[in-house]
């Protein structure tokens, strides 16, 4: 657990360094489903609903990015949602004229006020993890705030009682 927290710590301090990008053009809805397929055992250990959506039927989401950090952003985002939901989590992609952007909700406690501005700092960790097979370090959000600092996306969180919303915003291929 020392040597993973130790590599974590060192990715967020490269990432925040002049860190090259490797962009290509990468089809977010194909990576989500991806990660989602990848998380089921876990998803149907909790017994949860992970539901995807987006606004557009056999819509592209093309975004032009790294895409090995990017899927690092996409694990990080739903690993959490799975992590501190009660039954539910929805992944939205949604697609303007000019930006492409990827929201992640659940139906959770939620994160208090003073805590919001926490979260993206490292070894931020929730009081209240639903399941020891999620263990977490703390370093999730750093490095995805990291990784999206690099791709110039704009990025937020919103938090009430028993719903939690993380989303980033790119802009997307032409």
């Amino acid at each position: 657990q020392m040597s993973s927290l130790i590599s974590q710590i060192l990715s967020v301090a490269k990432l925040d360094s002049d860190t090259k990008l490797n962009t290509e053009e990468i089809e977010l809805n194909a990576m989500v489903s991806a990660v989602v397929n990848q998380m089921q055992p876990i998803i149907q250990e909790r017994e949860l609903e992970v539901r995807i959506v987006t606004d557009q039927i056999d819509g592209e989401y093309l975004i032009n990015a790294d895409p090995k950090m990017m899927r690092i952003v996409i694990s990080n985002f739903i690993s959490n949602a799975v992590k501190y939901a009660e039954k539910i989590v929805t992944v939205k992609l949604l697609k303007d004229s000019k930006t492409i952007m990827f929201m992640i909700e659940n139906d959770g406690e939620g994160i208090s006020k003073k805590d919001i501005r926490k979260i993206w700092e490292p070894f931020y960790r929730g009081d209240k993890a639903r399941t020891d097979r999620l263990s977490s370090s703390g370093m999730g959000l750093a490095i995805n705030k990291s990784i999206l600092n690099l791709h110039k996306a704009k990025y937020k969180c919103t938090s009430e009682q028993c719903r939690t919303i993380f989303w980033f915003k790119m802009r997307k291929v032409k």
